[in-house]
């Protein structure tokens, strides 16, 4: 049999493969991704300025590590780390994985000491340490979680870290306009008391998602009467976790597709235009076949239902219509 691939595969120039460097590039903006928001509540808050007697440094191979933690050791403030986020930013060390690993892990540690817990950096994978990181970033952000001890994922290397964060990029910025329109209509004051959210869909529409994290945004956007949360899942998905997640991608943009069909709904209860309820249509026809889509499909769609009702805003302020919808 001819094999098509393989002969493009032994075909294809050289300077069409990732190489490692290309790799840890990719590698290092995931960590980046996902330590920002971290350093920024080390540097913001002054509670971290402390007494560092109980960090052993010679605990760390990386002389840089080791000389962070004597400074900190000797003056209780937390520079040291900041001074070397501003290297591990500028993609610095590139090919020395023990300062990743060991800065990666100098940092989850500092949370720990403020949970009272401690768990050697050595036993667990640097994915271990990142999940126990968005753990504390939670409490932070006011949502009660727990950690889930068994979410020891190994590392993303090579190929699939590139494969991966490209990807997430891609779907980011696909996403961009959708949830700046999404982000209008929840935070305009206007909006929010023109429009009340039905729980009845809410919790009908549940049943049909699987993934633990989606579960719990859905519940409180029931509890709470308002799609607010699902920003929450937007900036995790921003913060690039559950970077293989699939699932998580998949119904987090189910999630806003769900937003577009209330939103629908509810609008089409108050005014009738035919322009409207066509796209609501159009709307419910795709809710019920998303499962089945590719994630290009899904994506097109939502861009099509944006793009339609930002054309429907223009149209309303063209005629001089009152009662908006969007609020854009």
């Amino acid at each position: 049999m001819f094999d098509f691939f393989g002969l493009c595969a032994q075909e294809l120039p050289a300077y069409l493969y990732v190489n490692k460097r290309t790799e840890l590039i990719y590698q290092r903006f995931y960590f980046i991704k996902r330590l920002r928001l971290a350093i920024e509540i080390l540097q913001e808050s002054p509670i971290w300025d402390m007494h560092f007697d109980q960090l052993d440094p010679l605990i760390f191979q990386n002389g840089l590590i080791q000389g962070a933690v004597i400074e900190m050791k000797k003056t209780g403030l937390i520079n040291p780390i900041s001074n070397l986020w501003d290297a591990f930013e500028s993609y610095q060390h590139l090919y020395d994985s023990v300062f990743v690993q060991e800065y990666i892990s100098l940092i989850c540690i500092i949370y720990m000491m403020q949970k009272s817990y401690y768990i050697s950096y050595k036993s667990v994978s640097i994915e271990y340490l990142l999940s126990y990181l968005d753990y504390c970033l939670d409490g932070y952000n006011g949502y009660n979680s727990s950690f889930d001890y068994d979410r020891r994922e190994r590392l993303i290397e090579g190929q699939m870290v590139t494969d991966y964060v490209a990807k997430r990029y891609f779907i980011i910025k696909r996403l961009h306009k959708v949830v700046y329109f999404f982000n209008n209509c929840c935070c305009d004051e206007l909006f929010v008391r023109s429009f009340a959210i039905s729980r009845q869909f809410i919790n009908q529409d549940i049943e049909h998602f699987q993934h633990a994290r989606i579960r719990e945004i859905l519940k409180l956007i029931s509890d709470n009467y308002s799609f607010e949360p699902l920003l929450e899942g937007w900036r995790e998905c921003l913060q690039y976790r559950y970077l293989s997640d699939d699932q998580f991608i998949n119904e987090l943009i189910r999630g806003f597709l769900l937003f577009y069909k209330i939103f629908l709904l509810e609008y089409s209860f108050k005014k009738v235009d035919r322009q409207i309820i066509s796209l609501m249509n159009y709307v419910l026809a795709l809710y019920e076949s998303i499962n089945t889509l590719p994630l290009d499909e899904m994506l097109d769609m939502l861009d099509i239902i944006t793009e339609e009702l930002i054309a429907i805003q223009l149209r309303q302020d063209t005629e001089g219509q009152r009662g908006r919808f969007i609020y854009y």
